[in-house]
């Protein structure tokens, strides 16, 4: 079965959206070992469960949808809440959908949350905060991160200091990163690593220094020091960098020795919209980190 829920308060705690389930300051200090998914500090699998004031302090690992307090959190229009929830354990995957505090959030709110925990993955979408934010109603309000975020995979994508991968209608407001974000792929931002459709980053902060190293492939494609790709009617708006922001494509093709490194910025490293309607914004913010490519 490669659904083992393991938490260290609840394996898997399913409410509804009449009735949510409430877990309120619960602490784990025991280490949650797997090699499956859903495992996580507090709960492995939930929906419609709010957690507040929760604290794990133990490693974490296992494969996929791994998270400090929650592994998967679901919850309808937004209606589910993770508040005041603190990870200091190092998070680890095999494979990808890892964080700090949530693995993977869908229509979740997640506010006044900190880790300060090493979240490592292989494959993609790991973040300080929430690997994967799936798309709509979804919002990270005052939250921090200052543990280093790495993808240690060939093809590890979509890496951020809050977020990894975001998808539409999801918000960001008044949050921090200062751990250090690295990927041996592309994808990476200080905040976020991919932002696509209408999400919208306000009044948010990095501190940490934002690194791409690919030796895998022949482009290094899209590091930033708030979002390493915005796409799609997203805007970032009074935001600012100050960490060093670099980039490396160390890849040759045979037998061309030509490699491509492209998309590296101090508050985006690249922006793309579709058509003429679907124009991103970068409104009122500056970058005082140095940007530095190599190829």
């Amino acid at each position: 079965n490669s659904y083992a829920h393991i938490g260290g308060i609840a394996g898997s705690a399913q409410g509804t959206s009449d009735s949510h389930i409430t877990i309120t300051d619960c602490t784990n200090g025991a280490a949650i070992t797997g090699t499956e998914n859903y495992h996580a500090g507090i709960v492995g699998h939930a929906n419609y469960v709010d957690i507040s004031g929760c604290t794990n302090t133990a490693a974490i690992s296992g494969s996929s949808y791994l998270g400090g307090i929650v592994g998967s959190n679901n919850g309808y229009n937004g209606s589910m809440v993770i508040s005041n929830c603190t990870n200091s354990g190092n998070v680890t995957g095999t494979s990808n959908y890892v964080g700090g505090i949530a693995g993977e959030s869908w229509y979740s709110t997640i506010t006044g949350c900190t880790n300060s925990g090493k979240i490592e993955a292989a494959s993609s979408a790991i973040g300080g905060i929430c690997g994967y934010v799936h798309n709509y109603y979804h919002n990270i309000i005052n939250c921090k991160n200052t543990g280093n975020v790495k993808g240690t995979g060939i093809y590890s994508y979509y890496v951020g200091g809050i977020a990894g991968w975001s998808e539409s209608e999801s918000n960001y407001t008044r949050c921090s990163n200062e751990g250090t974000v690295e990927s041996l792929s592309y994808y990476v931002g200080g905040i976020v690593g991919w932002a696509t459709g209408t999400n919208v980053i306000d009044e948010c902060s990095n501190k940490g220094a934002v690194k791409s190293t690919t030796a895998s492939t022949s482009q290094s494609y899209g590091v930033g020091g708030i979002v390493g790709y915005l796409y799609n009617k997203s805007t970032i708006r009074n935001s600012y960098n100050t960490g060093a922001i670099s980039s490396s494509c160390t890849y040759k093709t045979a037998p061309s020795t030509s490699n491509y490194n492209y998309g590296v910025g101090g508050i985006a490293g690249a922006s793309n919209g579709i058509g003429t309607s679907s124009y991103n914004y970068i409104e009122n913010c500056y970058n005082i980190g140095t940007v530095y490519g190599s190829s």
